[in-house]
């Protein structure tokens, strides 16, 4: 994938020092297989093809396409567990990063220092308007809270059938 400022959304560094743009409208799959987009050298806990970032006019989507091994989205004060690939097809979960910048990888990339790092410029929120601090629907960082509020709650009962749920 080039690298074309005008065009890129989201930028991956690696480990090494590698910067590869990702324009909106593509997806990177990374691992540490021959076949993946970006190949990681890591041994530990990482599939062969281990995830996948999709680059949007908004922001950047990231999902473990990994059926075996866990993979994470850490931040300022949080860390994720991206669910692994359930069956055939398109992932149905993930994270959002609609601006700033995401660590990612498995536990032990992010343990030694040695995570893939997602940066998502803020010229792409503001070409869609989003996360503005001026209009408080846009999400901005309170979006990536919610979402993984609903995530986490939507494997609670009371969320599925409210009507079981008492505050007694």
């Amino acid at each position: 994938m080039a690298l074309d400022s005008a065009q890129v959304t989201a930028h991956v560094t690696t480990p090494s020092g590698r910067v590869i743009g990702i324009p909106a409208g593509t997806r990177l799959v990374f691992g540490r297989g021959p076949d993946a987009d970006l190949v990681i050298p890591a041994g530990r806990g990482l599939s062969r093809r281990a995830g996948a970032i999709s680059a949007a006019a908004d922001g950047a989507w990231v999902a473990n396409i990994s059926y075996t091994h866990a993979l994470y989205a850490e931040g300022d004060g949080y860390r994720i567990r991206l669910p692994r690939l359930d069956g055939p097809g398109e992932p149905s979960a993930g994270w959002f990063v609609r601006e700033g910048t995401a660590l990612i990888g498995s536990g032990a990339m992010l343990d030694e220092g040695q995570p893939l790092r997602l940066a998502v410029a803020l010229r792409a929120a503001a070409l869609s308007g989003a996360g503005r601090a001026d209009d408080p629907g846009a999400g901005g960082d309170h979006a990536q809270v919610r979402l993984t509020a609903i995530q986490l709650c939507s494997r609670s009962t009371w969320i599925r059938t409210p009507s079981s749920f008492s505050l007694r």
